[in-house]
Parts: structure tokens; sequence; C-alpha cells
């Protein structure tokens, strides 16, 4: 059911960001009309850029979600026992973070804030978020994912992603589909560098993101696609 009123609250028409003041080095994040017109996928979820104040209320909503579950201790007929109980509580930690995020680029986007003057922890990541834009993967009770997409000259970044946590199973489906749209994008760009962050959301983030094509790569901290 949240999905389904989140579906009508961030609406299925283009959501695209305008208004960003990006710094040099980094590929203009709304150059691409491609990215602005949503897709239905075969797998039935709405792939579309969103715009970051309604992200940052999307994700907000879902770690409240994630608190009250943990809040309501063991529950037999709940995804979250066991491990999965282990992984709502990285879920819980993580997504007031992601949250944050989301609205420093809302207030950057609507002029309120600048890139250029923003104070820790976002100053050190100033240019990356000058560059980034928010995608998501959209359903009506299968689950659903929030990703945080930076574009550069060389290379494209997925650097950080959030689902629901009410559908723990159903997430990995929604950040795969997620994850896949933006490979399969950045590849119809002619840009085979795609790189991502793990954001330890999921149950066993190294396969997880195997299964996804990313690979380690020796001193980084960021997987790589391999094609």
């Amino acid at each position: 059911m949240l999905d389904l009123l989140m579906l009508v609250t961030l609406g299925l028409g283009t959501a695209a960001v305008d208004g960003l003041s990006l710094q040099p080095g980094c590929a203009r994040a709304a150059a691409a009309p491609a990215r602005c017109r949503a897709r239905l996928a075969d797998n039935g979820y709405l792939l579309k850029e969103l715009p970051p104040a309604k992200a940052g209320i999307l994700i907000l909503t879902w770690s409240k979600t994630a608190a009250s579950m943990r809040a309501d201790g063991f529950k037999p007929n709940s995804e979250a026992i066991g491990d999965r109980a282990v992984q709502l509580k990285q879920i819980a930690a993580a997504l007031p973070e992601l949250a944050s995020k989301a609205n420093v680029l809302a207030l950057c986007s609507q002029g309120s804030m600048s890139f250029d003057t923003l104070q820790e922890p976002h100053a050190s990541m100033a240019k990356r978020l000058s560059c980034t834009t928010v995608m998501g993967a959209l359903s009506a009770g299968s689950g659903s994912a929030v990703g945080f997409v930076s574009r550069w000259p060389d290379h494209v970044s997925i650097d950080g992603c959030a689902f629901n946590p009410s559908f723990l199973l159903a997430g990995e489906d929604a950040e795969r589909a997620l994850i896949e749209h933006v490979v399969a994008e950045a590849l119809r760009a002619g840009c085979e560098d795609i790189r991502l962050s793990p954001g330890g959301l999921q149950l066993d983030d190294a396969h997880f993101y195997e299964s996804c094509g990313f690979r380690e790569v020796d001193g980084s901290s960021q997987l790589s696609y391999a094609s």
C-alpha cells in the first residue's frame, strides 16, 4: 500500500531536475533528454528520474518505516528475522544519510544552497553531488528503489541506493532493475566505464553486486562493471 501511495505522490509523468549549477569537470546532469522520460520496464518497474525533493521525502518515509519495524521487535510473519533483521538494522542506519543527500540536492537545485559553499559532511562530495541525478525503480506493492547516479566525462557512477524496507526480498529486484537501467543507459551513450559504491544494504553485498555484473577493483572502494 505504501508503494502505491508513493506512485501517486511522485506521479507517472516526466520529472526532470532543473536549475543545477554544475562545477567544471562534470557531465551536465540534465543534458540527455532520454533520461527525463519515464519508462515501464518489462519487469513492471517504472524507471524514471526523480526530483531530489520528492526522492528525499520517499527515502525519509522509508527511514521512518525501518525504525518503526525495528521498534516493533520480533514478528514471526515478518521478513525481518534472522539475517534479515541484521539487514534491517543496516538499512535503518543508512537511510537518514541518503535522505540528507537528497535534501542537499533539492536545496541546491532550488537555489537555496550552493554546491560551492556546502559544509561537511557534504563539502567533500560537492563536486560529485553537482554531477548527480536521482533515479527511481518504482512499483506498486513489489518494492521500490532509489539511486544516486553521478555522470562524468569518462564514467558513470552509482553512488548509493535505497529501497523500501517493507519489501526486503523484493527490494533486491527493485535495486537490480535500477542498476540494470543505469548500466543500459550508460552503454547506449557509449560509456563502458561504469562504477558502483556498495551501500551495505543488501543481505550479501558482494554476491548481489557480482550478480549485477560488478567486480572488485584492487585499490578501489568502488566496484567496476564488467560486460
